[in-house]
């Protein structure tokens, strides 16, 4: 299953994250974090119940309140000499996984990646709080910051400085990622896909460990000046279930 998965994201990586919620990142079990190079093989994987069954959230529609599914898979990374062995994967014939841009976490500081030509999709840590920075559309080389919410002024002035120079840049931050309807998701996956146009649109998933309760959002198209979040899709998450059966 875990091909499908991969070759899914790949074929249509919007309606993907409409149908799968990521609750877990191992790459976050990687050891050292920031050594982890910049193009990563990854791997999908569903998270299974007591009954060897896909976890399932529920989402409510728009329409008349129903709930559909909502299959619950967690990233795995490849197996490397530095990376725990548990929960991971080793490549093979049948699942080669696929290559994404990373960009790691630190307490106080931040991270930046320049993303190339040679992969198409970009994750993050898992976002609780953080700033998130990226260059603005049509800016070569395009870069992401990822900030810590506990970073100085002063850090956070110094690693734009670095990342940026003078390009102009925008900011994701909390308000625009993760707040839908006045509520803030504790958990965030922000997830950047390569347009047809080349440039990168972001998209983001909020969920809470009882409830999930934000929206999937995306960054408004041909907006350069873009310093906000608008919603991609009327499903919101309502309630977490687990170990049921999909359908």
């Amino acid at each position: 299953m875990s091909q499908e998965l991969n070759d899914a994201f790949r074929e249509n990586p919007q309606n993907f994250l409409k149908h799968h919620l990521i609750i877990n990142n191992r790459l976050e079990t990687v050891s050292p974090l920031v050594r982890l190079p910049a193009n990563v093989l990854i791997n999908f994987e569903y998270i299974l119940g007591d009954r060897s069954n896909p976890v399932i959230a529920k989402r409510l529609t728009k329409w008349r309140g129903k709930l559909k599914d909502l299959a619950t898979v967690e990233i795995q990374a490849c197996y490397f000499q530095s990376n725990s062995r548990r929960g991971n994967f080793r490549p093979t014939q049948q699942n080669t996984g696929f290559r994404i841009c990373y960009v790691p976490y630190s307490e106080s500081t931040g991270h930046y990646r320049t993303l190339g030509q040679n992969v198409d999709f970009v994750f993050t840590h898992t976002l609780s709080g953080c700033g998130i920075y990226t260059s603005t559309p049509n800016t070569s080389p395009f870069r992401m910051l990822h900030m810590s919410g506990e970073a100085s002024d002063q850090t956070i002035q110094r690693k734009v400085s670095e990342c940026y120079g003078q390009t102009s840049y925008r900011m994701i931050g909390e308000q625009q990622y993760a707040t839908y309807k006045g509520k803030v998701a504790e958990n965030v996956n922000l997830i950047g896909i390569r347009n047809s146009q080349n440039n990168w649109d972001f998209y983001a998933q909020g969920y809470d460990g009882a409830c999930a309760i934000a929206s999937k959002y995306r960054t408004k198209p041909n907006s350069d000046n873009m310093t906000h979040l608008s919603f991609f899709t009327s499903e919101k998450i309502t309630n977490w279930i687990t170990s049921n059966e999909i359908g």
